[in-house]
């Protein structure tokens, strides 16, 4: 018989453990590895670069330099995540054959992160080849021909950084599959299809998979995971929409294209600010709506725990590769605490993050006269070391 101390002893440990393991997969064989998951767990997205970038391999070369790498590694980033859009690297008669010059020279710079000790995700971040970078699943939607042409540029892709090591270098298969009326065509038959090919071409390296919707938590809770243990599933994290893309000019919806100094957390009471006469009815209502909704870190919590839910019940792990707040709007104050609340209910939850962005209109960095200015408010909401 064990002793009653030794019992109250095992049950304790027995306790902590089950604590820990609540966002760990069921089985340790469907786990991806503790250390990859670390190199993951807090990173910063780098657009304008090989998305929506230069064209020019210098100023390529030169968007970032190798200070600013080793800065993000002292403040406490773990990963940087590099959008690539598929055109510049596309070659439609042969579509298994990347670039080789604009693979080059994307190994060059792979290679300076890596030496600053920053793992990196690569995010193949939009895929058409003429409609322009911001088209995100475009032809995939309706193409079978040009899937076809994807997964072999996939297969090629991956085939070629495979050189990199396992534990440094992931691979986002596809950064927001849209989708919007035939989330089937995705889920069911493309997103299994690109993973297998991107899986063949590199055996040993970590895939990050989303779901529809623009990698929405409503998408990827309609994704079955494959039987392929070495998957982190993704999703974009951008609620409450009304707060989070205030003001911006590229949002369909022309009211929240027109807002501006919408708070958070909302109430009814905090959303009538002096303001609130400056704005449309129909905006007004918008803003009542979202005051009664109550947005707060609680209420952040309710609807990421779906995505927590979901990944308990298939034994899998959780990375969200987005989420961020457009700055030139947003009240200050407002947009460091949603960041912090955000922040911190995925590290309740261990989840794995990467902040839009860098050093533009989501991020924390200013280039000013060539110096750079950084938001410590920022970095400190993300719970790192400015």
């Amino acid at each position: 018989m064990i002793p009653k101390r030794i019992q109250s002893a095992l049950v304790l440990v027995l306790a902590v453990g089950a604590a820990m393991m609540v966002h760990r997969p069921s089985s340790p064989a469907q786990a991806v590895s503790d250390d990859r998951m670390a190199r993951l767990a807090r990173g910063i997205n780098l657009p304008f670069w090989f998305w929506l970038g230069p064209n020019d391999p210098e100023a390529i070369q030169s968007r970032f330099s190798d200070e600013e790498f080793t800065r993000l590694r002292e403040m406490g980033f773990t990963n940087v995540r590099i959008p690539v859009a598929m055109a510049p690297f596309y070659n439609p008669d042969a579509p298994g054959e990347p670039d080789a010059d604009r693979l080059a020279l994307l190994d060059s710079q792979i290679d300076r992160i890596l030496a600053a000790d920053l793992a990196v995700i690569i995010d193949l971040h939009t895929v058409n080849v003429d409609e322009g970078a911001t088209v995100y699943s475009g032809d995939l939607e309706t193409d079978d021909a040009f899937v076809e042409s994807f997964l072999a540029f996939w297969g090629g892709l991956a085939g070629h950084l495979k050189k990199y090591d396992p534990d440094l270098v992931f691979f986002e298969v596809f950064n927001e599959p849209v989708f919007f009326n035939n989330q089937s065509r995705w889920v069911e038959d493309i997103l299994p299809r690109t993973l297998a090919a991107v899986r063949a071409a590199a055996p040993d390296h970590t895939l990050i998979a989303s779901g529809t919707r623009w990698a929405s938590i409503d998408g990827l809770l309609l994704v079955t995971p494959i039987d392929d243990p070495n998957i982190v599933y993704n999703f974009h994290f951008y609620e409450p929409f009304i707060f989070t893309h205030q003001g911006a000019s590229w949002v369909d919806d022309p009211v929240i294209q027109s807002l501006f100094g919408v708070p958070y957390p909302s109430d009814p009471e905090k959303v009538v600010t002096p303001l609130f006469d400056r704005y449309s009815p129909e905006a007004q209502t918008y803003l009542r709506g979202y005051g009664e909704e109550g947005w707060n870190i609680e209420k952040l919590d309710v609807r990421i725990s779906q995505a927590v839910a979901w990944a308990e019940e298939h034994g899998v792990q959780l990375i969200c590769t987005e989420f961020g707040a457009y700055a030139p709007l947003a009240p200050k104050n407002s947009r460091i605490q949603w960041i912090s609340d955000v922040r911190t209910t995925f590290e309740k939850y261990g989840i794995a993050w990467v902040m839009w962005e860098y050093d533009s209109d989501f991020g924390f960095v200013e280039r000013v006269a060539g110096e750079l200015k950084y938001n410590e408010d920022v970095i400190t909401a993300l719970g790192l070391q400015p």
